[in-house]
């Protein structure tokens, strides 16, 4: 399955990121969150390392984002102090 992603919303205090697939709040399964993760890994020749639980950070992005899934939230992206939002917005739609 294709998925098609869209920001949901933007938490600059926390520099955070919500990401929503097919205009679905379908929070129940992370396939479309497992689906993003190993495009990004594949189209930047990166590697997937587990930061936590259901955290995972791709060496490659370039940018040292931490990718989230949980059932409340859904897909959420972390990203370090360093970087901005528009940065890592930029980074995603290529991938959307």
């Amino acid at each position: 399955m294709e998925y098609r992603y869209e920001v949901l919303h933007i938490n600059r205090l926390e520099n955070w990121i919500t990401i929503t697939s097919n205009d679905e709040f379908d929070f129940e399964e992370p396939d479309s969150f497992i689906y993003l993760l190993k495009k990004i890994r594949e189209e930047t020749n990166g590697k997937i390392e587990s930061v936590g639980d259901m955290q995972y950070s791709i060496h490659g992005d370039g940018l040292g984002l931490i990718y989230q899934w949980d059932s409340c939230f859904g897909i959420s992206v972390i990203y370090p102090e360093n970087v901005t939002e528009e940065d890592v917005i930029e980074f995603l739609k290529h991938f959307f």
